[in-house]
């Protein structure tokens, strides 16, 4: 698919941190104490963040940032730089989409934009 590296290494990066923040948010529900901890997990107990700290890292690492007509989110770089790699992809697949289907390309705007301006 030719994703930029800038981008791949983002989401790693957000996968890694999505990580530390779920274990985070078991390790301080739980208070430290290994069978609770297990407990939440295994019933499936559904955390959120509480504390300023894991709200700032829950919204700066999980913040949607989608390339048009792509299936992967772009980096903040990629987002906040009009001519780069991730948009020239756009560009790309967004020619092609209009090119095979007018009328699905606008839906796939449609669609990714509702993905971005939330409830």
């Amino acid at each position: 698919m030719g994703y930029p590296d800038c981008c791949v290494a983002d989401y790693h990066e957000s996968q890694r941190a999505f990580d530390e923040m779920f274990f985070g948010l078991i390790k301080r529900a739980a208070k430290d104490d290994i069978e609770e901890m297990k407990r939440i997990v295994r019933d499936d107990d559904q955390l959120s963040p509480e504390t300023p700290e894991e709200e700032e890292l829950f919204r700066s690492k999980f913040e949607m940032r989608p390339a048009p007509f792509t299936s992967f989110n772009m980096c903040t770089s990629c987002s906040n730089s009009p001519d780069s790699p991730a948009k020239a992809l756009s560009i790309i697949y967004g020619a092609l989409a209009n090119k095979v289907d007018a009328e699905l390309a606008d839906e796939i705007v449609y669609y990714q934009a509702q993905m971005t301006s939330g409830p």
